[in-house]
């Protein structure tokens, strides 16, 4: 049987400590997954019997579970036996349980496990112990928990290590040699904060008193104006719900709102119309409209010389970075860096109010989101329109794409 997988320093101490409680905290992509997969493999190759967990079914099935199977692929291709129903994977006296924090129940009458991995563990529910250590029991059992999570803020686990005096090995997601300087760049422009960024990037477990807060008092404070571009943010609203809400923004400076109660698709065409007029074609970089209840207005802006500019934005649709769950959250996050960056004048009390309620948490895949709009109502008394329309003009960052196509238009007269 031949066993070759390069391993990271960090992953090597894993596979050799006979520590009773260990527990991998790292970085994010620094090799977690990888690591955990690769030890269950190789216990079950010795005839263990062994309990893989991860904070859900959907985790599971679609990482932990194939991850496992490649690496038994290239050891034992067809030697072993992969039941989906059970969640079970077996090898001669050898298995491998799968089970999740969601439905820690289902884990009571396991028994003679050698070895539980807690896969991303600081999304363990407390009491996982309490379940789990019964497991752990049978003649001639030498039992040890491992424990792999990138660290959260106000864990209970880190409280749980230092009382029990637990086995802590740390890396970093530098340590992952196949992860670019540019990568990491990415990754630091998309923390909402220094202590994010020391635990996601170097698997500190390091608390912070945000409380999901995107928008401090001291990013809005206002600043001087900079900046020639101008983008044109519009949240429609449904016939009779919130407001029909249009933002215009020059450089870092908000120089015009328009709040409708109710308006047509051609209302607020009119209302855009003027602006551009006002404000010229030449230095307009996009008009961002919500797609919720925007179909409208975008084909009525696609019959104008403003359809080059248009820009249907679907705030529940996947983010372009992983880090973020869906395109709402990604441009609130962007504009949280613009204003850090450039500065924001000109924002309204209300807007205001409307960016200090709006908070992130993270979900169950790891992803930032932000809270929902309800819990924003129950705060400030109505939806955050004002705020959608402003950071739809976040949606792409500010080129004069209309001076930009006057040019190339003169560019092509003179070669005629």
């Amino acid at each position: 049987m031949d066993i070759r997988f390069k391993l990271y320093p960090h992953q090597k101490v894993l596979f050799t400590s006979k520590e009773k409680l260990l527990y991998l905290r790292c970085g994010r992509g620094s090799g977690k997954t990888h690591a955990a997969s690769l030890l269950v493999a190789i216990r079950l190759l010795e005839g263990k019997r062994i309990l893989c967990l991860s904070q859900s079914y959907k985790q599971l099935t679609e990482v932990m579970i194939p991850e496992v199977c490649r690496k038994l692929d290239s050891i034992i291709p067809g030697d072993y036996t992969l039941n989906k129903t059970a969640q079970k994977i077996t090898y001669k006296s050898g298995a491998i349980f799968f089970g999740s924090y969601e439905s820690l129940e289902n884990l009571r009458g396991f028994d003679r496990i050698s070895l539980a991995v807690l896969d991303e563990a600081e999304l363990a529910p407390a009491n996982i112990f309490e379940v789990l250590v019964f497991c752990l029991r049978g003649e001639g059992i030498d039992p040890q928990i491992v424990m792999l999570s990138t660290p959260r803020s106000g864990s209970w686990l880190k409280r749980f290590c230092i009382d029990n005096n637990v086995k802590i090995i740390t890396a970093s997601t530098a340590d992952n040699k196949k992860i670019t300087p540019e990568q990491i760049e990415l990754m630091k422009r998309t923390s909402l904060s220094e202590a994010q960024w020391r635990r996601e990037f170097y698997g500190e477990a390091v608390d912070d008193d945000s409380g999901g807060t995107l928008f401090t008092n001291a990013i809005m404070e206002d600043a001087p104006e900079t900046g020639t571009s101008y983008a044109i943010g519009v949240d429609p609203s449904g016939l009779g719900s919130d407001f029909n809400v249009l933002i215009l923004r020059k450089g870092n400076s908000i120089k015009k709102i328009e709040k409708l109660a109710i308006a047509t698709a051609k209302d607020l065409y009119t209302v855009i119309r003027n602006w551009v007029n006002e404000f010229g074609i030449d230095y307009l970089s996009h008009i961002a409209i919500d797609q919720a209840y925007g179909l409208r207005l975008k084909e009525v802006l696609d019959e104008t010389d403003l359809a080059m500019f248009v820009r249907l934005v679907p705030f529940g649709a996947s983010s372009d970075l992983d880090a973020y769950a869906n395109k709402r959250c990604e441009m609130y996050v962007t504009m949280k860096h613009n204003f850090e960056d450039n500065g924001i004048h000109g924002l309204t009390e209300e807007i205001r109010n409307e960016l200090a309620a709006t908070k992130y948490e993270l979900n169950s895949r790891d992803k930032i989101q932000l809270v929902p709009k309800e819990d924003i109502k129950l705060v400030i008394g109505h939806s955050p329109d004002a705020a959608d329309a402003l950071a739809l003009t976040y949606f792409e960052e500010l080129q004069p794409k209309g001076l930009l196509r006057s040019r190339r238009e003169e560019i092509k007269r003179r070669l005629m």
